[in-house]
């Protein structure tokens, strides 16, 4: 049985209810943000230059990232292998780092076997 495809339909066809307090440019604009194909999606200067923001834009305020990619190396992380372990260890630490009190609270066996991140 093969997938049965989503009709294509736009934001502007399909829910301006949701956004009739911000008019027509309102959901144009969350339309575009929205779009699946990124050729056809809003870029970030493009949307703080649509008429919808035009309350809040400001050119000279407005500073634009010019020194090219992201380097990958910032994103090496997202590479590892991440076992179910390793998964619990890190959400623990961070419930913990943010949470220290449930360590008080019947967790402290838990919190002993994980460490806190470091600042």
């Amino acid at each position: 049985m093969r997938p049965q495809r989503l009709p294509k339909k736009s934001l502007v066809d399909t829910y301006p209810e949701i956004m009739k307090e911000g008019g027509e440019e309102a959901v144009h604009m969350v339309d575009s943000l929205v779009q699946f194909d990124p050729e056809k999606r809003l870029t970030v200067e493009e949307a703080i230059s649509d008429p919808f923001m035009e309350q809040l834009h400001d050119p000279n305020d407005e500073p634009v990232f010019e020194s090219g990619p992201v380097d990958p190396q910032e994103f090496a992380f997202e590479r590892r292998k991440v076992d179910r372990d390793m998964l619990r260890s890190e959400l623990l630490k961070e419930v913990f780092w943010y949470h220290p009190h449930l360590g008080e609270a019947g967790l402290g066996p838990l919190r002993s076997s994980y460490d806190t991140p470091s600042t």
